[in-house]
């Protein structure tokens, strides 16, 4: 995986990259989108690297007091 930034739109279930490619994984305002979110984190979790940070946001639309 070349150094550097790296943008890719995938199923997020199923992410065609090798187990610890990534030191970052940025999953921005999606999860709730996913057929099945727990396989996506699963998955976000195989491609990051040992020690890697993982980022999972989402829109709470009914605000903060829902």
């Amino acid at each position: 995986m070349p150094s550097g930034s790296f943008d890719s739109v995938r199923r997020g279930e199923k992410l065609p990259f090798a187990d610890g490619s990534f030191a970052h994984v940025l999953c921005d305002s999606a999860i709730d989108h996913f057929a099945a979110p727990d396989l996506g984190i699963r998955e976000m979790a195989r491609v990051l690297r040992p020690g890697g940070k993982l980022i999972v946001s989402f829109v709470n639309y009914g605000g903060l007091t829902v």
